[in-house]
């Protein structure tokens, strides 16, 4: 009786432990989808930093070559 508990005890547990596994393994490809997703939006604003920079670097440039001329 009591060797029949304890292997229905250990059952559970392995149970509950891999209930516990799967839930942490959902929350951890939750926070990678919102991590990646909180990068696409950096690049996407670094990107268009970026191309405002290029912008007025190149007008600047033609600025300064019909003054020069």
């Amino acid at each position: 009786l009591i060797e029949a508990s304890e292997v229905r005890q250990q059952r559970e547990l392995a149970l509950h432990i891999a209930e516990v596994v799967r839930d942490v393994d959902q929350q951890r490809r939750a926070d990678w989808t919102r991590i990646q997703a909180g990068f696409g939006r950096l690049e996407d604003l670094t990107g268009a930093g970026m191309a405002q920079q290029r912008e007025m670097l190149n007008y600047l440039v033609r600025t300064s070559q019909k003054t020069v001329r």
